[in-house]
């Protein structure tokens, strides 16, 4: 199981835990491992185009993109880079996994990113399950600021369900 959280270490991590996922049918380095499943918390994903919220807060787009660029300044295609815009990677059909679950806060500037995702897995040809757990009137990261939210609590147990689930389907 591979989660990831935060969004200073989600700009790798989401990516790493995609990544990582999509290289289990496709590289001989993975051999042998059993990934069931990726846990994307309110990850990071980004793309050239401004979408939903990133049109209306350019402050926080600029910052994601400084961040990116940041991360990977030989992207030669700047935010269409498929490390970072899952609708470039041409390789997503091939989700090495059979389930992913995305969190997602109503109030992320993310948000239609995150939904984004999961509609291009869906459409991909990808043969597994993705499930979406919205977060109503929650901004990015509110279970860190406020981990004993209804929210905050409601994430984490079906973060720890989903773990569960699969534990219980390979025993």
């Amino acid at each position: 199981m591979l989660p990831n959280s935060m969004k200073g270490f989600t700009l790798w991590w989401s990516k790493s835990a995609e990544s990582c996922a999509l290289k289990t049918k496709t590289s001989d380095w993975v051999e042998g491992i059993d990934l069931r499943g990726i846990i994307l918390v309110q990850p990071f994903f980004m793309g050239n185009e401004p979408l939903g919220n990133e049109r209306t807060d350019q402050a926080t787009r600029s910052l994601l993109v400084g961040l990116w660029h940041l991360a990977c300044p030989s992207a030669t295609d700047g935010c269409d880079d498929p490390q970072i815009n899952p609708e470039k990677d041409p390789r997503l059909s091939s989700m090495g996994c059979a389930r992913v679950l995305i969190f997602v806060a109503e109030r992320d500037v993310q948000r239609e990113r995150e939904w984004l995702y999961r509609d291009l897995l869906v459409k991909s040809g990808w043969e597994g399950t993705v499930e979406v757990m919205e977060a109503k009137g929650e901004g990015h990261q509110f279970h860190l600021f406020h981990p004993t939210s209804d929210d905050a609590v409601n994430l984490m147990r079906r973060f720890v369900s989903f773990l569960n689930e699969n534990e219980i389907s390979h025993r």
